[in-house]
């Protein structure tokens, strides 16, 4: 049940991100820049990330425009490829 419960608490961490980030997840995939499995996969991520509280202050600090992800960020990589500036 971990996995279950920990994907659960995790859900809005990429949406967050990207917002932070200024990523349109929806512009990405119209695009065809990421496919449903590749979103599915970096929401997945977060399940298993031990970073939350750490994330979640980031977050706060940068709810939008932030430059770079926190070097911990586990979609790191994909989020800033997918910047739309």
């Amino acid at each position: 049940m971990p996995v279950i419960t920990n994907s659960v608490r995790h859900t809005d961490q990429l949406p967050a991100m990207a917002k932070a980030l200024d990523v349109s997840l929806d512009q990405a995939a119209n695009e065809g820049k990421i496919h449903n499995f590749q979103r599915h996969n970096a929401a997945f991520r977060y399940s298993e990330c031990s970073k939350k509280p750490a994330c979640e202050t980031w977050l706060a600090k940068n709810s939008a425009r932030a430059t770079n992800a926190p070097n911990y960020c586990r979609n790191k990589a994909l989020l800033e490829a997918l910047r739309i500036g």
